[in-house]
């Protein structure tokens, strides 16, 4: 069952958005941080020297998916976008995967390649 980025578009500008406005608090409640500590999280995007926006469309033209047969889950790589420089060198790396018929996206990865 191979799943689709565009199903899981609508929770992953969620997410970002929820990083835009530092409400760390939503995906920590969503379990959204998944195995790392939502502190570590919002020091990695605030120690970023710009200002992380919401992710306009282009953004998933970027993004590149793969399919992990072992965790039945989409791992999905997306650069953030910034007030200053647009297409920002920061990228999400995160699961996507349907638990129970949940669509669910968990963030495993905060980096600069």
């Amino acid at each position: 069952m191979a799943l689709k980025l565009s199903s899981f578009i609508p929770i992953i500008k969620e997410l970002v958005y929820h990083i835009s406005i530092n409400d760390y608090t939503s995906i920590e409640r969503k379990g959204q941080n998944g195995d790392i500590l939502i502190e570590d999280l919002a020091e990695v995007i605030h120690l970023y020297p710009y200002m992380i926006i919401p992710l306009p469309d282009e953004a998933f033209d970027l993004a590149e998916s793969y399919f992990i047969e072992k965790k039945k889950s989409l791992d999905v790589y997306i650069p953030f976008w910034t007030k200053e420089e647009g297409r920002s060198d920061l990228m999400l790396a995160l699961s996507c995967y349907i638990n129970d018929g949940v669509k669910e996206v968990i963030i495993f990865d905060v980096f600069v390649p």
